[in-house]
């Protein structure tokens, strides 16, 4: 397909696929980051949540530790009475002394900042410090409420208004009996540390990372406060807060109800990836994050890469454009050029071919005026080729034939064509048939028919005799005593004549297009199609042959049966091969041969001269002849064997074999079985009983031998 551009342009359509390609690559490059970065994300999002995970069981175990010793504490029943001695007896040294021994082991082996006993007013009594210590109103609430409640109370981080520290406290109540009940004598106070500790294990990264971190908050009121120090920010414990209306703070989204993982923004105002989960048993939140930019930094460097993949595929498809386009515009002059010989060329050759063509060629214009003529319209007509210029076609034709002049033209433009057959007349006024193929062409930009001319007399004299020796052959057909049937190579009937309906007892309209295996018995219907395409395959089926005679059973339309005599004859009718069927009715010679056959098979020389025993019994098993030879091994007079049933020469014990056999002779046509003869004197003789042959399928009679 060759595509029309201006010189010196590039076609519209090659800008469209270089824009479109152009297109697909950006996309294509996009896509390609786009799923990077996914990935990217996915796996760091992983690493974050397993990191969080990490951190939460950390913080979680070292809390369950807190509690189980402030919880042992409690039910350690041996302080109790040596701290109810000392409050009871302060000036007691000896209690004093191992109670502030118990309180330092508590101190160093646990890590606590400070270890302190109070009395049921919160007063301070004894303490292990590193420094001096003084009880502030926070600590003297959690100790009251630890005896109120009766139970171990673990405090939130607070800042202490005295000393201004962090810290975090447990307070383990301390009773003793008095009576039937218990009384709280006092409470002790295990201070952490949070620096010690909490913190390092917040702050701490398990992987190599420039901004990777951790940051434990809790909800205080509307705000979020952050509860321990940040890495990208000092002096921000239990001090930064935020609103918990912040969009896209994580810590803020997390006290909405949303945890897992997202993309956020950090306290800095930084673009992270964030993972946030709760810590079990404790008011507090940990978040996990990252920034955006060190995660897809990798992918941020591949950019790079990928544009200039993506703008160097560009550029080499605009170069393969290109060279289509030069391409295009190299083969689009070459074929003008060759379409310009062949035109020339074409010129010459239907110039050459018009003059000297064996068939009559006219143009003729819009008006019906003849513009050209070749010399066998000179020849044909009698015209010279100035007087045919000077006519209309209409002229050629004959009388009869000019009034369907415009109505042809108008067919063949609406058709791009017509073939058509007219009657024209020569000069000398002699008239002659014609077969037109009219075609309207442009020359030039000029439309005009070209009528291509063939004198058709010969054909129409050939198409003459043809139909004469066709009628004559119908009428001899027709006039046949014997059925002519002609089937086609599809085995389907074109003829039936009269005496085949007669034979078949099927009307010519019945038959005709009907598969010639409705003629036949099911059986051989299929060996006599194989005969048909055989005797067309081997060439024997040509025009005129006939093969030898044969002979079939057929079936009428009633289901009836008849045998014929059949001869195959091989014909043609246009392209098409057929094969002529004659059939004749030989019925009633059959007939008269098996009377024949009869006769002498049964005539009495013939039974009295077999070396066996012979009898014969119709379909009601009576006797109908037999040999002398049955008459002497049974003993029996031909008087008493008439008389008799076939089933009588044999032992009750063998009736019933021999009777299958006869059924089976009856149904099959033979039979053989091994029994013994039984004579009149019921001396049994040895007897294979082997012939039951069926004898003929007219007559219902069986024989045995």
């Amino acid at each position: 397909m060759t595509h029309k551009t201006q010189h010196g342009k590039i076609p519209y359509y090659l800008l469209v696929i270089f824009l479109l390609l152009s297109a697909t690559i950006w996309v294509g490059g996009y896509l390609y980051y786009e799923d990077q970065k996914k990935e990217i994300k996915k796996d760091k999002l992983e690493d974050l949540a397993a990191i969080a995970d990490l951190k939460v069981n950390q913080i979680a175990n070292w809390r369950r530790e807190r509690l189980a010793d402030a919880q042992n504490i409690f039910d350690n029943k041996l302080i109790v009475r040596y701290v109810q001695h000392f409050l009871e007896k302060p000036k007691l040294s000896a209690y004093k002394q191992e109670i502030l021994h118990w309180l330092k082991s508590k101190q160093k082996y646990n890590l606590y900042q400070n270890v302190i006993l109070v009395d049921t007013n919160a007063e301070l009594r004894l303490a292990v410090t590193d420094g001096k210590e003084v009880l502030g109103p926070d600590a003297k609430r959690l100790a009251m409420e630890a005896m109120r409640k009766k139970q171990v109370i673990i405090s939130d981080l607070y800042l202490g208004k005295i000393a201004n520290v962090i810290r975090l406290t447990l307070v383990v109540p301390l009773f003793a009996s008095k009576g039937s009940e218990t009384v709280p004598i006092g409470a002790i106070l295990l201070r952490v540390d949070p620096y010690q500790f909490l913190y390092p294990l917040i702050q701490s990264w398990p992987t190599p990372s420039r901004t990777g971190e951790t940051v434990l908050f809790r909800h205080e009121g509307n705000e979020v406060l952050f509860l321990n120090e940040l890495r990208h920010k000092k002096d921000t414990a239990l001090k930064l807060r935020f609103s918990i209306n912040e969009q896209r703070l994580p810590s803020a989204i997390a006290l909405r109800g949303i945890t897992g993982g997202n993309e956020a923004v950090d306290y800095r105002g930084v673009p992270v990836l964030a993972v946030v989960q709760p810590i079990p048993d404790s008011p507090w939140f940990l978040v996990a994050k990252i920034d955006q930019d060190e995660i897809y930094a990798p992918i941020h460097k591949s950019l790079i890469t990928v544009t200039f993949i993506v703008s160097l595929l560009i550029f080499v498809t605009g170069i393969a454009i290109g060279f289509i386009w030069r391409h295009q515009r190299a083969r689009f002059y070459r074929e003008k050029y060759e379409t310009e010989m062949e035109n020339r060329e074409l010129a010459q050759r239907y110039e050459y071919l018009t003059r000297y063509a064996n068939d009559i060629i006219l143009s003729v214009d819009q008006d019906w005026k003849i513009i050209g003529a070749n010399e066998k319209a000179v020849i044909s007509y009698g015209y010279t080729l100035n007087e045919l210029l000077q006519m209309s076609i209409n002229t050629l034709r004959a009388p009869e034939a000019r009034d369907v002049l415009i109505s042809q033209m108008k067919q063949v433009q609406e058709h791009e064509g017509l073939i058509f057959e007219t009657m024209h007349q020569k000069k000398d006024g002699t008239m002659f048939p014609v077969e037109v193929s009219s075609r309207e062409i442009e020359i030039e930009g000029r439309k005009v028919y070209q009528n291509i001319i063939r004198d058709i007399s010969d054909r129409k004299k050939a198409e003459a005799e043809l139909l004469e020796s066709e009628e004559r052959l119908r009428t001899v057909i027709e006039a046949s005593m014997d059925a002519i049937i002609v089937v086609n190579e599809q085995g389907m009937i074109v003829l039936f004549n009269a005496a085949a309906e007669g034979l078949f007892l099927y009307s010519s309209d019945e038959a005709l297009q009907k598969p010639a295996s409705i003629l036949l018995l099911e059986e051989t219907a299929d060996v006599h199609q194989k005969r048909v395409e055989k005797f067309l395959s081997n060439g024997v089926g040509q025009c005129g042959h006939i093969g030898r005679r044969t002979e079939r059973t057929f079936r009428r339309k009633d289901g009836s049966k008849f045998d014929g005599e059949i001869t195959m004859a091989g014909g043609r009718s246009e392209s098409t091969r057929l094969v002529v069927v004659t059939i004749h009715d030989i019925t009633e010679r059959k007939k008269a041969e098996a009377r024949l056959l009869e006769e002498k098979l049964f005539s009495d020389s013939t039974i009295n001269g077999l070396p066996g025993i012979f009898y014969l019994f119709d379909e009601n098993v009576r006797f109908l002849r037999w040999n002398r030879n049955f008459e002497t091994v049974t003993g029996y007079s031909a008087e008493e064997i008439s008389g008799m049933n076939p089933l009588d020469f044999f032992a009750e014990d063998e009736k019933a074999l021999v009777g299958r056999a006869i059924q089976d002779v009856f149904m099959k046509g033979e039979s053989s079985v091994e029994a013994n003869l039984l004579s009149k004197t019921e001396n049994r003789t040895p007897y294979f009983f082997k012939g039951l042959r069926f004898i003929s399928g007219n007559q219902n009679y069986k024989t045995t031998s």
